[in-house]
């Protein structure tokens, strides 16, 4: 399961100008990107919504004949498109616009999230983990039709006579959440933060890949590993119910073996941080961590610096309930 952003690409017509003027006249209409709203987790740049709403914030498209790397029109520009956010007029702007001719000839559209200029189907783009959880990008792709991502029900082409294209964003990496809670109220036990690292010795946990803008494919390095940590501002008292979640955003990873990875769990008792390294267990019957998919651990302090992580682990979608229904504008 996975969470979806969804964008609708409806198309304006542009009418026919004086001479003399630079815009087209009304034998092309021009893309314009409209997106429904997304709300951003606290203390996270997790994406848990419909879509953007922040201003500034860019995607790009990626306008095709049909064949991946094969230009719309042969206009090499429309290989990597720049769309921006305009949260007070709640749309994209493009920073020069793709037109379908009245020809009819169809265009195939990919869009891939956040924005690099030199993004290619050949090299991608750079998808990095920060040691701070809270800076991670939302890596994201919106795929055409037929590669067993994208519901089938979207319309990833356009041309002149149906020029609206419905596209669904796809998430290109796992979210793991630790939700910490304590065996009884009043321990006196805090917690400050929970990271992800790798075992001593171990590489599983990259923090870095290359991630292709047409499928959200990422291709990770045999080495380049560290931590990522997710922070809170202040240490919060653990008790039995609620929890303290940290949602932290990871790169696809390959799991082996039980201890193979470790959550450290920075505490506080009295006053003084502790740090306690526990081992992440092993869900045998889907083992990896998947993208598109959130993964849920619970640890258990026992009191002191004693703490229990659940062998149960919970597997659900980035979006729960999601259809495989565009949303439409």
């Amino acid at each position: 399961m996975k969470k979806l952003l969804i964008l609708l690409l409806p198309v304006i017509v542009c009418w026919s100008c004086t001479k003399g003027e630079d815009s087209p006249v009304d034998t092309q209409v021009a893309l314009n990107v409209k997106t429904g709203i997304f709300t951003k987790t606290a203390n996270s740049g997790i994406k848990d919504g419909s879509a953007f709403s922040e201003n500034g914030e860019e995607l790009g498209l990626h306008v095709t004949t049909g064949t991946v790397g094969a230009a719309y029109e042969g206009i090499s520009s429309y290989l990597n498109v720049k769309y921006t956010y305009n949260s007070t007029t709640t749309t994209w702007v493009a920073a020069s616009s793709v037109f379908l001719p009245i020809n009819d000839n169809v265009a195939s559209v990919y869009a891939y999230y956040p924005y690099v200029s030199t993004a290619t189907p050949a090299n991608g783009i750079l998808v990095t983990i920060p040691t701070n959880a809270s800076t991670t990008k939302d890596y994201m792709f919106a795929s055409n039709s037929g590669d067993g991502v994208s519901p089938a029900n979207t319309t990833p082409t356009a041309k002149y006579s149906a020029p609206t294209v419905s596209l669904i964003m796809n998430h290109a990496l796992a979210k793991v959440i630790v939700r910490m809670k304590a065996n009884t109220d009043g321990s006196g036990v805090s917690v400050k933060s929970v990271g992800i690292q790798n075992a001593s010795g171990k590489t599983a946990l990259k923090s870095s890949g290359t991630m292709a803008i047409t499928n959200g494919a990422i291709t990770l390095p045999i080495t380049s590993t560290s931590a990522t940590t997710s922070t809170l501002d202040t240490a919060v008292p653990l008790v039995i119910t609620p929890s303290v979640d940290f949602p932290i955003m990871v790169l696809p990873t390959v799991i082996s073996l039980a201890g193979e990875l470790q959550f450290v769990v920075t505490l506080s008792i009295g006053g003084v941080n502790t740090v306690v390294n526990c081992s992440v267990p092993l869900e045998t019957s889907s083992p990896n961590w998947e993208r598109g998919k959130i993964y849920s651990y619970t640890i258990t302090s026992q009191g002191g610096t004693a703490l229990v992580v659940s062998p149960t682990v919970t597997i659900t979608p980035w979006i729960p309930g999601f259809t495989g229904t565009p949303i439409t504008f």
